[in-house]
């Protein structure tokens, strides 16, 4: 199974400051995506 992920950083102290005040904060919106090969079983054989 492979992950990538994304690394942020500001041009500049003011830039990175902001950057890691707003993810601290939780001002930052994510979001997930997943690509999956398959089907998924039904909810009740997966419980």
């Amino acid at each position: 199974m492979a992950t990538s992920g994304l690394f942020l950083m500001g041009r500049g102290i003011h830039m990175q400051r902001v950057l890691s005040r707003a993810f601290a904060e939780r001002a930052v919106h994510k979001r997930y995506e997943a690509v999956v090969a398959g089907t998924l079983a039904p909810r009740e054989a997966r419980a």
